[in-house]
């Protein structure tokens, strides 16, 4: 498979990014009790020595997968652009979702809380869609000029 146009780059990179941040913890923290936490997209682990307990957020995991599968989907969308840079669209307001749901854990007051890397993930997502959307406009006007031409 070629990629010819970089947005589908940004696609796949949006893609990956939105996968790793499903499983990445991006917050842990210790409660008063002594509890340590790890918090992700697909719930919290809660360690007492060991695994104790796992408590699934489905909500989030579904918003963060679903935001991953439609930058995929972008990317074989190549030949609608209007309907990828729609697609895209979503996928930002998608990502955007993911961090709402995902901000009432941050909140909480814990004894102490680290944050990881694994935070900034959505951000990063929501700059390469941005960048998708600028490149699709880019092609459509390039493609109008090249009509206006004929």
């Amino acid at each position: 498979m070629v990629i010819q146009r970089l947005q589908n780059l940004y696609f796949l990179i949006v893609s990956a990014l939105m996968g790793l941040f499903c499983f990445c913890p991006f917050m842990k923290v210790t409660t008063t009790d002594g509890v340590f936490i790890a918090h992700s997209t697909a719930g919290a682990k809660l360690y007492d020595g060991e695994v104790v307990n796992m408590i699934y957020n489905w909500p989030t995991l579904i918003v963060t997968v679903l935001a991953a599968v439609l930058a995929v989907v972008a990317i074989f969308r190549y030949s609608n652009l209007k309907l990828q840079r729609t697609i895209a669209k979503v996928d930002i307001f998608m990502v955007l979702i993911s961090i709402a749901l995902i901000i009432p854990n941050m909140i909480k007051d814990y004894a102490t809380t680290s944050f990881s890397f694994a935070l900034a993930l959505p951000v990063v997502a929501i700059a390469f869609l941005w960048l998708a959307i600028k490149g699709i406009n880019h092609d459509i006007k390039v493609l109008s000029s090249a009509d206006r031409i004929r």
